[in-house]
């Protein structure tokens, strides 16, 4: 089997990626699910530019870590320990115990909005967490449909966490936020702005 990788449009969004051809057993074929449009494309100029000129390196790490844990052909267990490395980049900014406890309390409280999001993201991320553990721990993460969807899910949140970072100039200062110290904790909970 061979196939050719032409990301189209998307080669704008990483600078790591390049099209080129494989072949073997493990080539697969991919191609876009929909077209591009031009608004959507020049979002996406503008992101690339947010991410280059962010004074947080770690945002990038983050966007081309979630980036890889988006491959398609790659195995469950690498793409799971791609999107953790990406979390923990956006929300862990010290070593220490319960690391999986505090990336899903700051990444809820980052990107929830009310009670209810910030409860079903913790879960989500702690989830995902928990499953990229257990891959790095015993090498391989079976193929199910439960962590197809958990994996796709915490994708997600990632994305809207790398996005809502990118608009800010410093990274959060997470225990004020939960604590309700700082007027982060009023950027970090939207329950009454968000739409």
């Amino acid at each position: 089997m061979a196939s050719w990788r032409d990301f189209g449009e998307l080669v704008v969004l990483e600078s790591s990626i390049h099209p080129g051809w494989a072949s073997g057993p493990s080539a697969r074929l991919h191609a876009p699910e929909h077209a591009t449009s031009p608004s959507q494309l020049a979002h996406a100029g503008d992101l690339l530019r947010q991410r280059r000129n962010s004074p947080n390196p770690a945002v990038g790490i983050a966007a081309q870590r979630w980036s890889s844990s988006k491959r398609p052909g790659e195995n469950l267990a690498d793409r799971f320990i791609d999107l953790r490395i990406a979390l923990e980049s956006l929300y862990l900014s010290e070593r220490g115990p319960e690391l999986g406890f505090r990336l899903a309390t700051h990444g809820a409280w980052h990107i929830g909005a009310d009670a209810e999001e910030r409860r079903r993201c913790f879960q989500t991320l702690r989830d995902a967490y928990n499953a990229a553990s257990s891959a790095v721990h015993k090498g391989e993460l079976k193929e199910t449909e439960e962590h197809l969807r958990l994996l796709a899910e915490a994708q997600d949140l990632c994305r809207r966490g790398i996005l809502e970072r990118l608009g800010e100039d410093t990274a959060p200062d997470w225990n004020a936020v939960i604590l309700g110290t700082t007027e982060d904790s009023a950027a970090a909970n939207h329950d009454e702005t968000r739409p």
